[in-house]
């Protein structure tokens, strides 16, 4: 990626309870040199955009809420065909306490086609401030 999550991340994450946010500050280093978060344009001769940082970000903020990763694999060429090809995994199925509005947006976020992401964190940002991502208010 070219580094357009980083300066959004802390704005994220500063509305999140203390565990969820260290754990997001602690996977930020891993977010674009990990197959985990790996963004299907990555593998293309597609030019790169700050839409496969929204997937990345996407399978940051997954895994995040869910507390397990979207795609798992038997290795790196495993993991990377699910990125490519696998269904985008339902936010709702692994957590049933978010919100049909931000599991959308997650779901939005980690589309196949860069087209289908929100085209900027501006945007990300526009609808994630006028939603809650969890049901009920969790504990700090």
């Amino acid at each position: 990626g070219d580094g357009v999550v980083g300066p959004w991340l802390a704005y994220v994450v500063g509305g999140l309870p203390g565990a969820y946010a260290y754990r997001a500050v602690n996977t930020l280093d891993s977010l674009c040199h990990d197959t985990l978060y790996f963004a299907p344009p990555c593998t293309f001769n597609d030019p790169l955009d700050c839409r496969a940082d929204i997937y990345s970000f996407g399978c940051l903020l997954f895994e995040l809420v869910t507390g397990k990763l979207p795609y798992t694999g038997l290795n790196a060429d495993d993991l990377l065909a699910k990125h490519l090809r696998a269904p985008v995994p339902q936010p709702l199925v692994a957590n049933n306490q978010l919100t049909n509005e931000f599991a959308g947006l997650l779901t939005r976020m980690m589309s196949k086609s860069r087209d289908d992401r929100p085209q900027s964190m501006e945007d990300f940002l526009k609808m994630f401030r006028t939603m809650r991502v969890f049901k009920v208010k969790l504990k700090s």
